[in-house]
């Protein structure tokens, strides 16, 4: 039984999707003298896109959010300096 067997469904779903993606690079880590280990580094990288990626959409969100938002706040803000001034 190998380490895959002794996980969870969507674990063995998670992981096999992760080494599935390092097969690109197989070309490159099966000539290495211990290709596991190469290939676990190219499993690293592929996660490390992924995290950038994933990173990438957040700040356009996050600055979506903000264009959408600007006007509102621009505008509560003008009426609460106007609102105080009164006082």
């Amino acid at each position: 039984m190998n380490l895959i067997d002794k996980l969870d469904a969507e674990n063995q779903k998670k992981l096999n999707e992760i080494i599935s993606n390092t097969t690109k690079y197989a070309h490159i880590y099966k000539t290495e003298k211990n290709a596991q280990i190469a290939q676990m580094w190219f499993a690293i990288m592929e996660l490390h896109k992924m995290q950038e990626l994933m990173r990438e959409k957040i700040r356009d969100l996050e600055n979506a959010l903000k264009e959408k938002e600007t006007p509102k706040l621009k505008k509560r803000q003008s009426e609460l300096i106007k609102s105080l001034e009164k006082y």
